[in-house]
């Protein structure tokens, strides 16, 4: 995503050892990682670009504005009480029972929610069967 923004911002840069870590993961720490390069004579630029990402410069409208307000978008689920898009949906116990048993992450959710913004815990309503 860095090279992306240096790149369109006409700073050009390169990954070096993007591939080595790619095939040998574990090596990773000991080569210090994937580093991100840009000629000498663009480096500042390149440092100033990322800063002001850092800082939050770059962050669209929509990123930055209120979330919508509750029922506009029926694919994302809302806390009944503050509106936050934070919803928690805890696994059954008996899915990880079974998950643990196979080996294998079974996710059957339950009907509960808990909004991890202002704790509070609800039913949520059967799919299919509109919300009383």
């Amino acid at each position: 995503m860095a090279r992306g923004l240096l790149e369109a911002n006409g700073v050009k840069a390169v990954l070096h050892d993007g591939n080595l870590v790619s095939i040998d993961w574990p090596l990773a720490m000991a080569i210090g990682g994937v580093k991100l390069m840009v000629p000498r004579g663009q480096a500042s630029e390149g440092r100033m670009l990322l800063r002001d990402v850092a800082a939050g410069a770059f962050l669209h409208d929509a990123e930055t504005q209120m979330p919508a307000p509750a029922g506009e978008d029926a694919a994302i689920e809302r806390c009944p009480a503050c509106g936050g898009e934070d919803v928690f949906r805890p696994r059954s116990f008996i899915s990880a029972l079974i998950g643990s048993m196979l080996m294998a992450p079974i996710l059957w959710s339950t009907r509960r929610r808990v909004c991890r913004q202002c704790r509070n815990e609800w039913e949520a309503a059967e799919e299919g069967v509109p919300a009383a």
